[in-house]
């Protein structure tokens, strides 16, 4: 499968503070997700990368995410 994922940086930073990720675990099971920036606000790119790790790891050490 292919997948995209567009963001878009907004009107405050010239930069785009957004990140995407799809994990898929150890089942083969899928997890994606988009995670928002905080534009506008000090450091909102490290505090969308944070979450995706922080998440990531959790998703990757699930067996199945439906259960």
């Amino acid at each position: 499968m292919i997948y995209s994922v567009k963001t878009d940086p907004g009107l405050v930073r010239p930069n785009n503070e957004d990140s995407a990720c799809i994990v898929e675990n150890k089942s083969g099971d899928l997890f994606l997700m988009v995670l928002d920036g905080m534009g506008g606000h000090c450091r909102g790119d490290a505090a969308s990368h944070l979450a995706m790790e922080i998440i990531s790891e959790k998703m990757l050490n699930t067996d199945k995410f439906l259960s």
